[in-house]
Formats: structure tokens, sequence, C-alpha cells
């Protein structure tokens, strides 16, 4: 490898930097091969020195990006933020809030909450019907034991549709609490600003 294969190789794994950026750090490199010249050093120690052109220009983009980053950052930092609210506009805020979650969230949320409790309810009720069953077998005769057997079916379905509606509830109380924890986050953020 020559110096003219060595940077045309640096420029091709470069082209994600900007031109500008590109021909800086080329320019770092044909400064290397200038100096060794001047030292009497021929084309290939230089490059036997250096790394390979491929892992130059990664180590050279992930510095261009890492810079990046931190230019952002600092951008940000020193960009104002948005003008925190006054006392008395995240006072006059909290009060909307509350009053639109009194009027409008808080009936349906007691509606959804006694809706969840009761399904919750029916689940367990129906997954612990077979304890009921057998528990009703001990006071029952035995002629009357012999006849139990259509109601073990009818147990059967009741402990299924509770397992199932045990499962779906789990998932469903995840859900509700995930959108409960946002719009509490929300609000929170509507008051600060």
């Amino acid at each position: 490898m020559n110096k003219q294969h060595f940077m045309k190789e640096l420029a091709y794994h470069l082209k994600g930097l900007s031109s500008e950026d590109r021909n800086n750090i080329l320019q770092d490199y044909e400064d290397h091969f200038k100096i060794a010249q001047i030292e009497g050093r021929d084309e290939q120690s230089v490059i036997l020195e250096l790394d390979s052109p491929r892992l130059i220009a990664q180590k050279r983009l992930t510095d261009f990006n890492v810079s990046q980053v931190v230019r952002e950052e600092k951008q940000t930092e020193l960009t104002p933020a948005n003008k925190s609210r006054s006392p008395m506009q995240s006072l006059i805020l909290a009060l909307v809030l509350i009053i639109f979650n009194v009027v409008i969230v808080f009936v349906p949320a007691i509606i959804l909450f006694f809706v969840w409790f009761a399904v919750w309810g029916i689940a367990i009720g129906f997954s612990l019907t077979p304890i009921v069953w057998v528990l009703s077998l001990f006071w029952r005769s035995v002629s009357t034991i012999l006849t139990a057997l259509p109601e073990f079916f009818v147990v059967l379905t009741l402990v299924s549709v509770g397992v199932l509606l045990i499962i779906l509830m789990i998932y469903v109380t995840k859900i509700l609490f995930f959108v409960l924890k946002g719009y509490l986050k929300w609000n929170v953020e509507v008051i600060r600003g």
C-alpha cells in the first residue's frame, strides 16, 4: 500500500463526515507523510506506524459522534429551557386540573374501579368453586352424591372461566396501572410546566 492508496481508502471510510471535517482529517494524515519525508523516512514506514485506514476512520467517526453529542448537550444546557411558570400560574393550573379531574375524570374512574373490582371478585369466586363444591359433597347423602356428576361439569366450566378471567385481569390491571401512572405524570408535568 502506498500513500495515495492509503489516503483514498481513508477518504472512502470517512464519507460519513462533512467535507470540511473529512478534509481536516485527511490533511492531518497528509502532514504525517510530509513530516516523515522531511525526517527521511519512506511512505511504508509511516503506513506501518499508523493503523489501517478503516480503523482510523472508525476512531475518528466515533470521536466525531461523541463530540457532536457533547456539543448538543451543551447547546441544550445553554438554551433556556421552557420558562417555568410562576407560582400563580401553577396554582391556577392546579385548580383547573382539580376541577377537571373531579367533574370529568373522577366519576368514570370510580365506575371503572368498581367494575375492575367486581370482575376480580367474579374471577376469584369462579376459581374457588371446586372447594365449595367438594365441601358440599360432605353434607349430601350417598344417593345425591352419585347425581353430582353434572354439577362437576358446571364446576369445571366455572373454574375454567375463572382462571381465564384471572389471566385477563392481570393484563387489564397492568394496563390500568400504566394508564393511571401516565395520567398522574401528565398532571404533574402540566402543573410544573
